[in-house]
């Protein structure tokens, strides 16, 4: 109905769903801003924990040249390949900020923006996973050669190490002899809510999990990590686990006089 049509009650009811409509739209394009804010500040972040980790590979590329120069190039290369996907993802922000801009000035732009920016989000969040999965999958190589070189954690000696172990759930690292197993979890930071998803959400599961490599054993908890956070070391020592370090390449164990199985 055209507005000039309308009758007085007519246009009123008319006019409140159009600013109903247009404070919807105004709700959603600063929610929109608030989330790219936040996706701002966690890029930022995330682009000096990587600075830092280019940092400390480039301390490890001087140990791992006199392997092979096959490995050495290999390991450039994925120092460049993740360098190059911070610096896309710092350009998706900022075309990302451009998109929210431009989305307030209708609803089907604001729509058509929101498709274009979920993708790129997306395309971001990949390449920063892929980063941190190698350099994960890096130091829990360091803590599989400190345990092969010892067989030992604590007071356990151990007949086998396995690195990614697992069937549903993936443990990084399993240490076993006849009579105990000790299933572990690394993180290059660890924090208390990794030692508690770990104690809670996974390592219950272990025996499901791997009935072969638990069987009848005694099952005990492990963290470790290249830093490891004040309230998350008392976390694992409230829950018995035995804490790991590495200096100078060598096997640091905490807390082994006061380990416990969970079984």
């Amino acid at each position: 109905m055209n507005v000039e049509n309308m009758s007085d009650s007519q246009f009123t009811a008319w006019k409140k769903r159009q600013e109903e409509k247009i404070l919807r739209m105004r709700q959603e394009s600063e929610e929109f801003r608030r989330e790219s804010a936040k996706f701002r500040r966690e890029s930022e972040e995330f682009q000096r924990e990587s600075a830092k980790l280019r940092r400390e590979s480039d301390k490890k590329l001087a140990v791992l040249s006199a392997k092979t120069d096959k490995s050495l190039a290999e390991l450039a290369k994925a120092v460049e390949e993740s360098t190059k996907a911070v610096e896309e993802s710092a350009k998706s922000v900022g075309e990302l900020s451009q998109s929210v801009e431009e989305s307030a000035k209708s609803v089907g732009e604001l729509s058509e923006s929101s498709k274009k920016t979920n993708a790129k989000l997306d395309k971001v969040a990949d390449q920063l996973g892929g980063w941190t999965n190698n350099a994960n999958e890096c130091l829990e190589d360091e803590f599989a050669e400190a345990v092969e070189e010892s067989m030992q954690i604590g007071g356990i000696r151990l007949d086998e190490v396995r690195k990614q172990a697992g069937g549903k759930y993936e443990y990084d690292l399993v240490g076993v002899n006849g009579d105990a197993v000790i299933v572990g979890e690394i993180k290059r930071k660890l924090l208390p809510g990794d030692v508690r998803r770990f104690a809670e959400n996974r390592l219950p599961y272990f025996s499901a999990d791997c009935p072969l490599l638990a069987g009848k054993r005694k099952i005990f908890g492990m963290v470790a990590g290249e830093t490891i956070v004040a309230d998350a070391k008392a976390e694992a020592k409230k829950r018995g686990f035995f804490i790991l370090r590495l200096k100078n390449r060598k096997l640091l164990v905490e807390n082994a006089e006061n380990a416990r199985a969970i079984n």
